[in-house]
C-alpha cells in the first residue's frame, strides 16, 4: 500500500463524522448518509449521446480534437513545450480543446453519459501517487480519454510509464464520462471522455497482482 493512505482515511473518518453529525440535525438515524447537494444525472444511450455531439455547435472542434490534435494537446497539457509543434499547431491544438471540452461539458449537463464504470490507464510518478491518495481526491486537469474495457486501461497504463513512472488505473464510477463511439467521424472504440474540471473523491486503492496501482473514483456532487 503507498504511504499516505492511513491520511486519506483519517479523512474519511472526518467527512463520515461530519455526516453523522449533520444527519442528527436533521433528525435522521446516524448512519444514514444525507441527501447529496446534486441528483445523480440520468445516464443516455451511446447513440443518443453521439447524437447530442453531432447536433452542437462545436462537432468541428470535438473531431479535430479526436482526430487530428489529442496527442499534441495531451503534450501541452502535461507542461512540455515541444520544439516541433509551431505556434501555429499548439493554436490549433488549444481551440480544438476548448470547443471540444465545452461540447462534452453540455453533453455531461444534459445527462449524455455512460452509466457504468470507466477505465482510465496512465503514468505517474511514486510521488504524485502518493500526494493524490494522501489528499484523498483527484480533479481532471485536462480531457480525460476512458475506456470501457478494464483489461485495454490496464495494458495502457504499463505502456504509459516512461522514466520514472509507474502505471496506474483510475477505476471510475462517474456519471460524467460521455461515450464517443457513435459520434459521426470519431474513429473511437468502446471509449469516453471526461470534460476538465471534474471532482472526484478516491474511495480505495491498491497494488493489483501485475504491481500497477488501482485507485478507484467517485464523482463528487456537485463538481
Amino acid at each position: 500500500v503507498v504511504s499516505g493512505y492511513s491520511g486519506m482515511k483519517k479523512g474519511q473518518e472526518r467527512a463520515m463524522s461530519m455526516a453523522e453529525t449533520e444527519n442528527q440535525q436533521l433528525g435522521l438515524p446516524k448512519k444514514l448518509k444525507a441527501a447529496p447537494t446534486e441528483l445523480p444525472r440520468m445516464a443516455a444511450s451511446d447513440s443518443e449521446a453521439g447524437q447530442f455531439l453531432a447536433s452542437h455547435k462545436d462537432l468541428p472542434s470535438v473531431l479535430k480534437y479526436l482526430n487530428e490534435e489529442r496527442a499534441a494537446a495531451s503534450r501541452l497539457e502535461r507542461g512540455e513545450t515541444p520544439s516541433d509543434l509551431t505556434p501555429t499547431r499548439v493554436n490549433s491544438a488549444m481551440q480544438a480543446t476548448t470547443g471540444a471540452n465545452r461540447a462534452l461539458r453540455d453533453a455531461v449537463d444534459s445527462g449524455h453519459v455512460y452509466p457504468g464504470t470507466v477505465y482510465r490507464g496512465v503514468g505517474m510518478t511514486p510521488d504524485k501517487i502518493q500526494e493524490m491518495i494522501a489528499k484523498g481526491e483527484i480533479k481532471s486537469d485536462s480531457i480525460w480519454s476512458a475506456a470501457k474495457d478494464q483489461d485495454y486501461a490496464a495494458e495502457f497504463a504499463k505502456k504509459s510509464p516512461g522514466k520514472g513512472r509507474e502505471g496506474v488505473v483510475f477505476e471510475i464510477d462517474s456519471r460524467s464520462a460521455v461515450p464517443l463511439d457513435d459520434v459521426p467521424g470519431s474513429n473511437t472504440y468502446n471509449e469516453a471522455a471526461i470534460p476538465i474540471g471534474e471532482n472526484f473523491r478516491i474511495t480505495d486503492s491498491y497494488r493489483g497482482a501485475d504491481g500497477t496501482m488501482v485507485v478507484k473514483l467517485k464523482r463528487n456532487y456537485p463538481s
